[in-house]
């Protein structure tokens, strides 16, 4: 029999004069496409009250969904785990493109001819995604070109996840951590997972972790000289801040004192690792970072300032 899974996705904008193609393939049979709305009479009339009027209102103001089509024997109304994993993938992969707050609700269908019968609903998360800091406006807004780097860095996620999924790789454990600060609204375990993702990429020894971390990632992003030194000093007061949380001691009483210097360090590091994460897939350098001793050595070129394969 056909299945299929339709999951809209709230707080996903495109770009009004730019925006997105109606249809973006992915690997796997997965679609990021047009949400037809018009789907949402038959759930809510079959489900009834599982919905409150926000959640109504929320859902049909949706203007994109993930779409899979399957077939199958059984006869279960519960969605795959292997499909709301995937969804989940995919949510990531839109907040390694851009900043977004971007959650889904999950329909499961069977299909009968032209018609279809509702099978489950799995509800969006209790806890939205917030950020500290206001955004230019138009951030949050997805492109025609962000099509492309949907696709790229969704076959990498994918891959990831297919083959290091249960073991350890470095970018994928920076990738758990990255969406786990995403999922929670709290400032202060937010700020800790974003740096465990930084720590997960940069960090290959117990020594002088901070001090490593300021060095490698600052290179590793930036060429030009003195941007490199602005970024550094960021990041030493992002890890401050961090051990400052964790540990009691770190970040200076300017900072503390603070509350919008915090908000700015917070959003730093998130745009820090998101730009890190997209030079990995960029210039295709996830095996290097699989290697550790390779990645090591690459690393100690990188800080010597000589030719290494992390920067070209």
């Amino acid at each position: 029999m056909k299945k299929c899974v339709i999951a809209p996705i709230e707080s996903f904008y495109s770009d009004y004069r730019n925006p997105l193609p109606e249809s973006v393939s992915l690997s796997g049979g997965y679609k990021l496409k047009k949400f037809d709305t018009s789907v949402l009479d038959y759930v809510f009339d079959f489900f009834g009250q599982s919905f409150s009027e926000r959640d109504r209102g929320d859902l049909q103001n949706c203007r994109y969904a993930i779409y899979y089509y399957y077939d199958t024997d059984e006869e279960i109304s519960n969605t795959p785990e292997r499909i709301i994993n995937e969804i989940g993938r995919i949510l990531l992969t839109l907040r390694i493109v851009k900043r977004t707050r971007a959650i889904a609700t999950i329909f499961h269908f069977k299909i009968r001819g032209k018609a279809k019968d509702a099978l489950q609903v799995i509800h969006k998360p209790l806890i939205n995604i917030t950020f500290p800091t206001d955004v230019t406006p138009g951030s949050q807004h997805f492109n025609k070109a962000d099509s492309f780097k949907i696709r790229k860095y969704y076959r990498f996620v994918n891959q990831l996840y297919s083959d290091f999924g249960g073991t350890y790789h470095k970018v994928l454990n920076a990738l758990f951590f990255f969406e786990l600060a995403h999922q929670n609204h709290l400032y202060k375990p937010r700020m800790v997972n974003l740096v465990t993702g930084l720590e997960s990429l940069f960090n290959t020894s117990k020594e002088q972790v901070g001090y490593t971390l300021k060095i490698r990632c600052s290179y590793f992003l930036e060429k030009d000289s003195d941007t490199r030194l602005e970024l550094g000093e960021k990041i030493k007061e992002i890890y401050d801040l961090r051990s400052t949380f964790v540990h009691g001691q770190g970040a200076s009483r300017r900072i503390l004192e603070s509350l919008e210097t915090q908000n700015n360090l917070l959003s730093g590091a998130e745009e820090i690792t998101r730009r890190c994460l997209q030079k990995i897939f960029d210039d295709n350098l996830v095996d290097i970072f699989g290697d550790i001793d390779l990645l090591n050595s690459e690393f100690k070129k990188l800080e010597l300032g000589v030719e290494n394969l992390l920067v070209t």
